[in-house]
């Protein structure tokens, strides 16, 4: 009897193990990049004197995050990231003044950064009015050459704008109103011409809540789900190889608006492809523009923009 009673409750756990295994997302690949990315976001501020938009920005960015879902985190890899963000009146001087330093894309990234790393008012208000300082008559922050496709690294008129305007509205300062007004106006008056844009028009419409833009919406959803390629990954145009930027940002993009089975696989076919090309460092592959160059910035930048595509996806697999 006693016999019995065990194996019916190992029998019970068992089961109850495995549902839960198959239900749940493997937490590997983000662990692997987790080690990869705290070995490197303060590595290049001890070895350069610098803190950088790769590193500081989008890979400190990756890594809140992942402390914020319960990824363990040593405080030691942020700690100097964040008391630099904590003061935005000295981004302009990060030990980076050279020739191929943007302070413009430096306070857009930064402030991002420091979004989602605090909730400190002041340092966020104050990063507010650096922004509203370089915003574009029509409502937008130039970064790029109109022409110019956008990289993990430069992001693009679009998606600079679309941080922008969101540390607009959660720094809460009411000389921004109307500023927040003229970008809204200018992201809606652009158009999806491929899946970068596309996706970056997707992730304002959301996290903006930019009201009055269903058709642009829609227009942008179907664009995204008919250029995902056979291997579940996505690139820049529609007829492109995956690149792992590319399919990292149109999952953060595609993952509000997946409501039935065939979108969510979607995503969950964009999430085998990234887990499937992760390297043995747990970091990922750099995409560039054009695509097979080398670099530093777009590696970390990269890795950071998959890690937040895999964390914010992780309940895909559900």
């Amino acid at each position: 009897m006693i016999r019995l009673l065990y194996l019916s409750s190992f029998v019970f756990w068992l089961t109850l193990y495995q549902t839960c295994a198959a239900q749940s997302p493997d937490r590997r690949p983000i662990e692997r990049a987790i080690q990869f990315l705290s070995k490197e976001v303060p590595l290049w501020q001890k070895q350069n004197k610098c803190y950088s938009c790769h590193n500081n920005g989008d890979g400190a960015k990756a890594l809140y995050l992942a402390k914020r879902a319960g990824y363990a985190v040593e405080p030691e890899v942020l700690r100097t990231t964040s008391a630099w963000l904590k003061r935005p009146e000295s981004w302009q001087k990060n030990g980076g003044e050279n020739e191929f330093s943007d302070k413009k894309l430096a306070n857009i990234q930064f402030s991002s950064a420091l979004l989602t790393a605090s909730e400190d008012r002041v340092a966020l208000r104050t990063a507010a009015r650096e922004l509203a300082k370089i915003q574009e008559i029509a409502g937008h922050w130039e970064i790029i050459e109109t022409r110019q496709l956008g990289s993990p690294i430069t992001y693009g008129n679009i998606l600079s704008t679309v941080f922008a305007t969101e540390v607009l509205i959660k720094a809460k300062r009411d000389e921004d109103t109307d500023r927040i007004a003229k970008s809204i106006a200018w992201l809606k008056q652009q158009e999806p011409k491929n899946n970068f844009t596309a996706a970056a028009l997707l992730l304002g419409i959301h996290r903006l809540k930019i009201e009055n833009s269903a058709e642009l919406n829609q227009q942008c959803l179907q664009q995204l789900r008919e250029n995902q390629n056979q291997d579940g990954g996505w690139g820049p145009y529609a007829i492109s190889q995956s690149e792992n930027f590319d399919t990292a940002f149109v999952m953060m993009a595609l993952h509000p608006f997946a409501k039935t089975e065939d979108q969510q696989m979607s995503i969950t076919d964009g999430r085998k492809f990234l887990i499937s090309e992760q390297l043995e460092d747990g970091s990922w592959l750099e995409t560039t523009r054009p695509s097979g160059s080398e670099s530093y910035a777009h590696w970390i930048s990269t890795t950071g923009w998959v890690v937040q595509a895999l964390l914010m996806t992780e309940t895909a697999d559900h």
